[in-house]
């Protein structure tokens, strides 16, 4: 399953130790069925907003920068070459295109202009809490149909 996250998720889930926002990091980086998908204008907003200054109590800059390069590195880089203008706030339109590109099963997003999307080109746009409810649906129905398959 390849997963977008929006910035606002990646940074809610810093920021919030045990939430659902964290539940879709860990889950997008801790099986391999699941892959995080990445741009280089994706990592790039990251950086800048993890960067700022509101956040230097919070965040130090050397462990931004390893985070960074370790997401980086147990993500699939994609550099997207579709163009898109369907969003109202022009900086999201990255994320669509990259979902697009990166053929992403989902987008991960608590901004209301992406989330009204849903979905975008067949791809499901969700808040954290939704996606992992949508991920458990898709479990149990992928444990149903191995379990009929084993019958047969």
């Amino acid at each position: 399953m390849r997963i977008v996250i929006d910035t606002n998720i990646l940074v809610s889930a810093l920021l919030n130790p045990g939430s659902a926002p964290d539940s879709v990091l860990q889950t997008s980086l801790g099986e391999r069925k699941k892959q995080l998908l990445l741009s280089p204008d994706l990592l790039a907003e990251y950086e800048d907003v993890l960067n700022r200054k509101k956040f230097s109590k919070v965040f130090d800059k050397n462990d931004v920068s390893l985070f960074l390069t370790t997401l980086a590195l147990d993500s699939i880089f994609i550099v997207p070459s579709t163009v898109v203008t369907t969003c109202e706030d022009a900086d999201d339109n990255m994320l669509l295109a990259l979902a697009i590109d990166g053929f992403a099963d989902c987008i991960v997003s608590g901004d209301n202009h992406l989330l009204k999307l849903h979905p975008f080109e067949q791809i499901p746009i969700l808040n954290a809490a939704d996606f992992m409810n949508w991920l458990s649906k898709k479990a149990t129905k992928c444990t149903r149909r191995l379990t009929l398959h084993r019958k047969i």
